[in-house]
């Protein structure tokens, strides 16, 4: 069995204000939750934007540093060949250099001279020259 309040209101003046009190009351506390609501739905949708932000500033961040891995690499590739290449000039201003790089590269002889060509040392000689 269900029990029944039996509490009646009493209709003047008093009561009748307090209920219209309690009605804002209960009314304004909606609408503050329902603002809160709002504003916390807002913060939320701002904070999304500023994480995805974060994120993708981040995988930027990643691959600029193995971009600047690959290219200092490569740069570092790039100077041994040069200082390769200074030596191989200054090596080219000597005349007895040049004279021995044709001869044994090119098969260029002096007057006079016959060129026996042994496969071994020739393939030895251009490895060790292009080594230099």
């Amino acid at each position: 069995m269900t029990k029944k309040k039996k509490v009646v209101r009493l209709n003047n003046d008093y009561t009748n204000m307090q209920m219209i009190k309690k009605g804002k009351l209960i009314r304004g506390r909606l609408l503050t939750r329902r603002h809160m609501g709002i504003i916390l739905v807002v913060f939320t949708v701002l904070l999304s934007f500023a994480a995805l932000n974060l994120v993708s500033g981040y995988q930027d961040l990643r691959r600029n540093i193995a971009l600047e891995k690959t290219y200092e690499e490569e740069n570092n590739k790039l100077t041994q060949t040069i200082a390769l290449k200074e030596k191989q000039v200054i090596k080219l201003q000597d005349d007895d250099y040049v004279a021995k790089y044709a001869r044994a590269k090119y098969f260029y002889s002096r007057d006079g001279e016959l060129i026996f060509n042994i496969p071994e040392l020739i393939s030895h000689s251009n490895t060790s020259k292009e080594n230099e």
